[in-house]
């Protein structure tokens, strides 16, 4: 598997914002495949919790799992030109790639520390056909950075996500800026593949058909 590190012209931190320290780290070269292998180092399973489906999702539901690691690590993962949303703005085809690398990583590592916990590994029979599927998305864990993000949190500006911020469509402006946060979380979730509640059987489709593009075009899902 091939990745990609985004040229520092085009990955627009703001020091000011930020600090020196930081956007030194988040502009290294550190490539997303060294990323991952930190991870996988530091990875702890927080949560697992069965979310159900709204909308356009009534009757079913899907696993997550909320992970923690190092915050430089969380960092890198989410902000940094080597990290998760940096393959997916190289190409969508990469942002995938990455994120099946992440995946094979991860999954058992996260199946591991279910199976060892006395309490959650009684839902895992269930929680894993969610979780082990091949729909399954990774994520940094949306805090109240999202909703409410300090200064310091508004520091990444991608000319091509910026580009759509006076977009006619709503959404796509709230996308572009939730993409604009580079926030410090120590956090990301596994999310799995919705089951559909008659038989716990998994969706024939993709969650969302368009999440490669969209993180591409604007950074965020």
């Amino acid at each position: 598997m091939s990745f990609g590190l985004v040229p520092p012209d085009q990955w627009g931190l703001d020091h000011r914002k930020i600090g020196r320290r930081r956007r030194t780290w988040l502009l290294d070269d550190t490539p997303f495949p060294q990323i991952v292998a930190r991870l996988a180092r530091e990875v702890e399973l927080l949560q697992l919790n069965c979310e159900a489906g709204k909308k356009t999702k009534i009757g079913f539901h899907r696993w997550r799992a909320t992970l923690k690691a190092d915050p430089d690590t969380v960092d890198l993962w989410h902000n940094g030109r080597g990290g998760y949303r940096a393959q997916y703005y190289l190409e969508p085809e990469t942002g995938e790639r990455a994120n099946r690398l992440a995946l094979d990583r991860l999954s058992n590592i996260v199946a591991a520390q279910i199976e060892q916990d006395q309490h959650r590994r009684h839902h895992w029979p269930r929680a894993q056909v969610s979780l082990l599927h091949p729909a399954v998305r990774l994520w940094v864990y949306q805090g109240l950075w999202l909703r409410h993000p300090a200064p310091e949190d508004q520091a990444l500006r991608v000319e091509r996500w910026q580009s759509h911020a006076s977009s006619a469509v709503r959404d796509v402006r709230k996308l572009v800026r939730w993409g604009g946060l580079a926030p410090r979380e120590t956090r990301i979730r596994m999310i799995g593949q919705w089951l559909r509640d008659a038989d716990r059987k998994p969706d024939a489709g993709p969650p969302k058909p368009k999440r490669p593009q969209r993180i591409s075009d604007y950074g965020f899902v």
